[in-house]
């Protein structure tokens, strides 16, 4: 991303903030004495200046390993520079990689630099806690960019030359879509929280810009740069919404939290969660749809039976035989998965009396990668919930407890029977409704 926008950006999340969050950060406009050279070469002459300048952190700090390592506090995982944007799983940055985003390299970030960032505020390094700040704003500000999203030989790949090459990278880089204040909310009543929330907001992101990919392609392709700037606005205006939340966050953790803002923080609902590992289901294919069966390849209304007929359910997910998904949690930040599970009521095909259909929920303390084809994952994701769906069966409502979780596995699972040499198998419709994270005062009895 260019200089300019990082600057814009850093800017309108700090003045996007209250009265109150700014007075908790208590900065001032100098720079002060005992902060790394590369960013004493300017003087701001106010604070929504410094924060703008201290949203150049990565490109401030330069780009030779050598000159990196020598700021030791700045490095991820203590040896390692910090990557501009999204992180592959060797920690480097996945426009530069040759792999993809992943999601414990970018929990990593946050795990590291967002605690010493809110115990710096805590005991008024109020300007220690700035640098990090500013850090962490760039690597989310870059992660907005459409040329930090994956390895950008796949732009070339996907999209092959002719007869004129387009630097797809400074393209997306360069440009200057309108973006505004935003109305930042409170991410977490605990660091882990904290970390868990803002991390997602920052998926969620990524999913919304890599939909973008493909028009963007086309906008620069046809040199419709009014086009790139519309495209561009809608992550990068996420990306100011993630850093004035990290600001105001941060601020509430260091001092008080008001007890509205607390009202809103008593659940996750995992439908808004970017699942990871998804292990595709025959009828359904390489997607989880959220409120909805997919009949006939058309999407339909989940609807279930939870004990007093069928009822229409507005928030779940719909499933079917070997859908397999799971989420990287945080330990600490909420105490219960909850949600209830059933058979379609209105769309009945392939539930069968005596058919074996599992529903299976697992847990590790680790973040689990393990892959298989059979749904079989080993003693380490230990399963922790099972249940058989049965047809004309009501749904059954479930609450686990997580612990120290980090990583929770959904699945269906259909156990094939052999009938005159025949396999016989099932691929019902399933609704998981209401799928929620919930702190230990909500747990359901």
């Amino acid at each position: 991303m260019a200089g300019m926008m990082h600057q814009v950006m850093g800017r309108l999340s700090w003045e996007s903030l209250s009265e109150k969050d700014k007075k908790i950060w208590n900065l001032k406009p100098e720079i002060p004495d005992d902060s790394p050279e590369f960013l004493k070469s300017y003087q701001p002459a106010t604070v929504e200046e410094k924060i703008g300048w201290y949203s150049l952190f990565l490109d401030l700090m330069g780009w030779r390993t050598k000159e990196i390592v020598r700021c030791g506090k700045f490095l991820l995982d203590s040896s390692h520079p910090v990557p501009h944007g999204l992180p592959s799983a060797s920690l480097d940055a996945v426009g530069t990689d040759e792999k993809l985003f992943d999601t414990f390299a970018w929990r990593m970030l946050f795990r590291q630099f967002l605690p010493l960032l809110v115990e710096n505020l805590r005991q008024g390094k109020n300007e220690q806690a700035a640098l990090l700040a500013g850090l962490l704003a760039h690597v989310i500000q870059d992660a907005a960019s459409l040329g930090h999203l994956f390895p950008n030989r796949l732009f070339y790949d996907l999209f092959p030359e002719e007869k004129f090459h387009l630097d797809y990278h400074t393209l997306f880089d360069q440009v200057t879509p309108e973006i505004k204040p935003v109305c930042p909310v409170l991410l977490g009543t605990s660091i882990p929280e904290f970390i868990f929330r803002l991390a997602m907001l920052g998926e969620q992101n990524y999913q919304k810009a890599l939909s973008l990919i493909v028009p963007a392609i086309h906008a620069c392709q046809s040199e419709n740069r009014e086009v790139l700037k519309s495209l561009c606005q809608i992550p990068f205006q996420n990306a100011v919404f993630q850093v004035a939340c990290l600001f105001h966050t941060a601020a509430a953790l260091s001092s008080t939290i008001e007890p509205e803002e607390k009202q809103n923080l008593e659940t996750f609902d995992l439908t808004t969660a970017v699942e990871h590992y998804l292990h595709p289901a025959p009828r359904y294919g390489s997607i989880l749809p959220r409120n909805h069966n997919i009949v006939n390849n058309r999407f339909v209304p989940l609807v279930l039976d939870c004990g007093k007929g069928p009822q229409p359910i507005s928030c779940g997910l719909g499933l079917s035989s070997f859908h397999s998904f799971r989420y990287l949690l945080e330990p600490g930040a909420f105490d219960f998965f909850q949600g209830t599970v059933g058979l379609s009521c209105h769309y009945r095909e392939d539930q069968k009396k005596d058919m074996e259909v599992e529903f299976f929920i697992c847990l590790d303390n680790g973040w689990n990668r393990t892959i298989t084809s059979d749904l079989e994952y080993g003693p380490e994701l230990k399963k922790v919930f099972s249940c058989f769906l049965q047809p004309g069966q009501s749904a059954l409502p479930f609450s686990i407890e997580l612990g120290q979780t980090q990583t929770l596995l959904v699945a269906v699972l259909p156990h094939p029977k052999k009938e005159k040499g025949k396999e016989i198998c099932w691929y019902p419709h399933v609704v998981l409704a209401y799928p929620r994270l919930v702190k230990k005062e909500k747990e359901k009895h």
